[in-house]
C-alpha cells in the first residue's frame, strides 16, 4: 500500500493536523459569536432601562456640571437630604431591575427555559435571564457612588454600596422565598398575588396582581411628579436636593420607555410578542424626542405683560454719575469705576457678589464711584444681586442678623448677597430637565413658563425670600425699574449674551444701548423685546450656559414674532471686558463733551475673574501664557485639533478683551479679584459646597492670590 493511503488509512492526531489549529479558534469565536446573540435576545427587551443608565453616566459622570450634583450632600442633614438621595437611587436601582424582569416574564417562559415560541433556552440564555436584570442593578449603583467619590461623600458612598450589595443579595434570594412560600401555603390566592414559574404570561395581564400593582404605583409616581414639577419646581427641587433630584428622574423614566418597548413587542407579533421580534423602541423614542424638540419650543424668555422699560439715556445716566460721585468723593476728580465680572456658573455669581460686597461694606460710598458693570453668565447673576441690594438697602438688619457667627470681618451687603447665592440651583433645574422638559418633547401641549429655564429664575427669585429679603424683589418688578428705586445712582448693568442666528452680543441694560454705542451689539429690550422682564430673567438671559439652561426663545412683546434666540455671554468672550472697555471709551467721551477736563478723568479698572488658570496681568501685558503640558496634549491630535480650537478660542478672546480693556485706561489705576492655581477649585455648577462658599470668603480678604492688595487699591482710590 503506498504511503499516502497509510497516511489516509491511519489514525490522525486533531491537536497535529495541520487544518486543526486554525479551527479551534474558528469554533471559539463561533462560540461567542452565538453566546453574545443568545445575550442579546436577552438584553433587548431591557434595553431601556439600559438605556438610561447609559444616559445617567454621561449625564451626571461626563460632564463637568453632571460631577458636581452631589458637593453638597456632605453639608446638608444626613436624616433629610441623605434619606431622600440614598432612597432616590433605590428606586431607580428598582425599577430597572423590576422593568427589565416584568418585560422577560413576559418574553420568557415563567419557568425561565423557553421562550414564548416555546423554544428551549441553552443553559446560558437560562443564566443570562436570570442575572441581566440583577447585574442592572449593579449599574444603576455604580453611578452615584462614582458620582459620591467625585464629591468626597465617604459616608454617602459606603451606604450606597452596602444598599446595592444587600439590593442585589435580596434579588439572589427572591425567587428561593417565593418557591418556600408558595410551597407552605398552596394558597390560589398566595399564587395570583405571587405568581408561579410555571404560569406563562403573554400579556401585561396575564401577571401576577403584585407585579400589576407595582407596575401601576410605578406609572402613577411618575405622573404625580411630573405634575409636582410642573406646579412648583423650586419647593420640589429643594425638599429632595439636586443630589437626589436626577436619580428619581431616571427612576420614573423607566416605566415609561419600558412600556413603550413592551407595545414594540407586541406591535410586531400581531399580539403574540416573541423574544426575537421588536420594533426599534429606543430609537423611536429619541427620534421623537428630537423631532419634538424641533417643532415644539417651550423656552420663551418670560416677560411683564404690559410694562414698557424704563430706559435711561448714557448722557443723562452718566451725568448723574459725575454728579452723585463728585458729592461723595467733595472733589472734582471722582474715580470712574468700570467693572467687569468674568462668567462660571454658580461660583462666579458668589465671587462677584462676595468682592462687591466687600467693597460696599469697607466704604458705603464705593457704589457711587461705580459707574457700570459688565459682567457674563454667572458674574451677571452676582453682580444683579449686588445692585438688587443697593436699590433696596436692608438698613434695618444688623450685621449679627445678616451674618452667621464666628465671622466679623463680613458685613450686611457682602453677607446678604452671599446668604441669596448659597442655595441649591440645581435641583429645580434638573427637574424642569427630567420631567417638563423632557415630556414636553413628546407632548408639546405644555404651556410656556414651565421649563427648566424658568424653574431656575424661580429659584433664583425664592432665594430672596428664603433670605429674609423682600420676596417680589426679583419677579413682579421689572429689570429695569430697578434704578427708580435708589436714592441715589445705582450702577449701571450691562448683562452680555449672545445672540445664536448671528453670533452677535446681545445684552440686556437699563442704558439704552445704541447711545453708548456697543459695536455690532443687539439691545434685548430695544432690538427684540420691547417690553420689560423680571430681574431673574435678565440675569438668566445672560447665564444660559451649555445645556444647563436652554437658549431663550426672544418674542417681540412676549408673544410676538420670534426674533431669534439668547444664550450664555460666555460664547462670545467670558471675561464681559470688551464690553467694559467700549462703555469706558464712551463714558470719557462723553465727560469731555461735558466740559469735564482730561486731567480729571481717574478711571478706574476692575475686573473679577473666577478661573484659576486665569493669570495676573499688567496693564502693558502683551506677551501670550505659554500652553501647558496637558494642553499640548490634548491639542495636537488632528481630530481634537478643531475642536481644542473652538473651546479654546473663547477663553483667549476674553484675554485679549481684557487687556485691551487695560490699555483703554492708558495708564489708569486696576485691580484684579481671581481665584488661583494655589487654592482649591470650587465647582462651576448651579451648587455650591460650603467648602468652596468659605474658601471664597477667605480668599477676598486674603493675599494668597493677591485680592488683599486689590482690595487696598480700591479702597486707597475712592478715599484719596
Amino acid at each position: 500500500m503506498s504511503l499516502p493511503d497509510q497516511e489516509a488509512e491511519s489514525p490522525v492526531d486533531p491537536s497535529k493536523s495541520k487544518q486543526g489549529p486554525p479551527m479551534r479558534p474558528r469554533r471559539k469565536l463561533a462560540c461567542v459569536w452565538e453566546a453574545l446573540l443568545e445575550l442579546r435576545a436577552v438584553v433587548r427587551p431591557c434595553r431601556f432601562s439600559l438605556f438610561v443608565i447609559a444616559a445617567g453616566c454621561i449625564f451626571l459622570l461626563a460632564t463637568p456640571q453632571g460631577q458636581e450634583i452631589a458637593v453638597r450632600l456632605p453639608d446638608e442633614p444626613f436624616w433629610w437630604r441623605g434619606f431622600w438621595f440614598h432612597l432616590c437611587i433605590f428606586v431607580w436601582a428598582f425599577e430597572s431591575w423590576y422593568w427589565a424582569r416584568l418585560l422577560l416574564s413576559i418574553l420568557f417562559s415563567g419557568n425561565r427555559k423557553q421562550d414564548l415560541t416555546n423554544r428551549d433556552l441553552s443553559a446560558w440564555q437560562r443564566k443570562c435571564v436570570d442575572h441581566v436584570p440583577r447585574v442592572l442593578v449593579i449599574f444603576a449603583y455604580t453611578v452615584p457612588c462614582i458620582a459620591l467619590l467625585f464629591a468626597n461623600a465617604t459616608v454617602h458612598f459606603l451606604i450606597a454600596a452596602a444598599t446595592g450589595i444587600v439590593f442585589y443579595v435580596g434579588l439572589a434570594l427572591r425567587r428561593w422565598v417565593t418557591d418556600k412560600v408558595l410551597e407552605r401555603t398552596g394558597s390560589k390566592r398566595v399564587r395570583e398575588w405571587l405568581g408561579d414559574k410555571s404560569m406563562r404570561y403573554a400579556r401585561l395581564r396575564d401577571l401576577p396582581r403584585l407585579s400589576l400593582g407595582v407596575l401601576a404605583l410605578s406609572v402613577a409616581l411618575s405622573l404625580v411628579c411630573t405634575a409636582l414639577v410642573y406646579f412648583d419646581p423650586v419647593t420640589f427641587g429643594w425638599t429632595l436636593g439636586a443630589a437626589a433630584v436626577p436619580f428619581l428622574g431616571f427612576a420614573l423614566i423607566v416605566p415609561v420607555g419600558s412600556l413603550v418597548v413592551y407595545l414594540c413587542h407586541l406591535l410586531v407579533a400581531h399580539g403574540q410578542p416573541r423574544s426575537d421580534r421588536s420594533l426599534p423602541a429606543v430609537t423611536i423614542l429619541v427620534a421623537w424626542a428630537v423631532i419634538g424638540g424641533l417643532l415644539a419650543d417651550n423656552h420663551a424668555v418670560r416677560v411683564i405683560a404690559d410694562a414698557q422699560p424704563v430706559r435711561t439715556a448714557f448722557a443723562e445716566a452718566i451725568g448723574d454719575w459725575y454728579t452723585a460721585a463728585r458729592e461723595a468723593s467733595g472733589r472734582e476728580d471722582p474715580p470712574l469705576i468700570i467693572i467687569s465680572a468674568a462668567g462660571g456658573g454658580l461660583r462666579a455669581a458668589y465671587w462677584t457678589a462676595t468682592v462687591l460686597g466687600a467693597l460696599q461694606d469697607q466704604d458705603p460710598k464705593f457704589a457711587r464711584y461705580v459707574f457700570a458693570i459688565s459682567a457674563v453668565s454667572g458674574g451677571s447673576l452676582g453682580a444683579t444681586a449686588f445692585v438688587s441690594l443697593l436699590a433696596e438697602p436692608p438698613e434695618r438688619v444688623t450685621q449679627a442678623e445678616a451674618c452667621p457667627p464666628g465671622n466679623q470681618q463680613r458685613g450686611v451687603i457682602e453677607c446678604l448677597a452671599q446668604s441669596v447665592l448659597t442655595r441649591d440651583f440645581l435641583a429645580p433645574t434638573a427637574a424642569g430637565l427630567l420631567f417638563v422638559d423632557l415630556v414636553h418633547r413628546f407632548v408639546p401641549m405644555i404651556p410656556d413658563g414651565h421649563d427648566r429655564a424658568a424653574a431656575l429664575e424661580k429659584s433664583w427669585e425664592r432665594a430672596w425670600s428664603a433670605a429674609g429679603l423682600r420676596d417680589s424683589a426679583w419677579n413682579e418688578d421689572g429689570f429695569t425699574r430697578l434704578w427708580s428705586r435708589g436714592a441715589t445712582p445705582l450702577p449701571a448693568l450691562l448683562l452680555n449674551g449672545v445672540h445664536v442666528a448671528t453670533g452677535k452680543r446681545i445684552v440686556t441694560s437699563n442704558l439704552r444701548i445704541s447711545d453708548i454705542p456697543l459695536t455690532d451689539t443687539y439691545d434685548v429690550f430695544d432690538d427684540m423685546l420691547g417690553i420689560d422682564i423680571p430681574v431673574s430673567t435678565a440675569a438668566h438671559n445672560s447665564a444660559r450656559f451649555t445645556y444647563v439652561s436652554p437658549a431663550g426663545t426672544l418674542l417681540k412683546g412676549g408673544s410676538g414674532e420670534v426674533q431669534g434666540r439668547i444664550v450664555d455671554g460666555g460664547y462670545f468672550e467670558n471675561f464681559g471686558a470688551a464690553t467694559a472697555r467700549e462703555t469706558l471709551r464712551a463714558a470719557k467721551r462723553q465727560l469731555r463733551a461735558a466740559g469735564i477736563k482730561r486731567e480729571k478723568l481717574r478711571p478706574f479698572l476692575i475686573q473679577i475673574s473666577n478661573d484659576p488658570k486665569v493669570e495676573e496681568y499688567a496693564p502693558d501685558s502683551k506677551a501670550p501664557d505659554m500652553p501647558s503640558l496637558n494642553e499640548k496634549i490634548w491639542c495636537r491630535n488632528e481630530v481634537s485639533s478643531p475642536i481644542c480650537a473652538l473651546l479654546k478660542t473663547r477663553d483667549s478672546r476674553g484675554t485679549l478683551a481684557y487687556k485691551q480693556f487695560l490699555e483703554e485706561a492708558e495708564g489708569a489705576d486696576w485691580a484684579h479679584f481671581r481665584l488661583c492655581r494655589e487654592v482649591m477649585e470650587p465647582a462651576l455648577g448651579w451648587v455650591l459646597a460650603n467648602s468652596s462658599t468659605e474658601m471664597m470668603q477667605e480668599l477676598v480678604r486674603d493675599d494668597t492670590c493677591g485680592n488683599r492688595k486689590a482690595l487696598e487699591r480700591v479702597l486707597a482710590a475712592i478715599r484719596r
